[in-house]
């Protein structure tokens, strides 16, 4: 069993191909919890963040 904070896989936008790669790294990391996904960082489209889909 995996946790994501807030909405993570909730909405399809740009950030949703991040979230869903930061979850397979959880998984790979045998991990509980994906940490650092759109929902709890808000980035704006300016933000690093979203580089390599700019």
């Amino acid at each position: 069993m995996l946790y994501t904070p807030n909405d993570t896989l909730a909405h399809f936008g740009p950030s949703f191909p991040l979230d869903i790669q930061l979850l397979i790294n959880t998984i790979k990391n045998g991990e509980k919890f994906v940490k650092n996904t759109s929902s709890t960082t808000r980035p704006s489209l300016s933000d690093p963040w979203y580089k390599p889909y700019l």
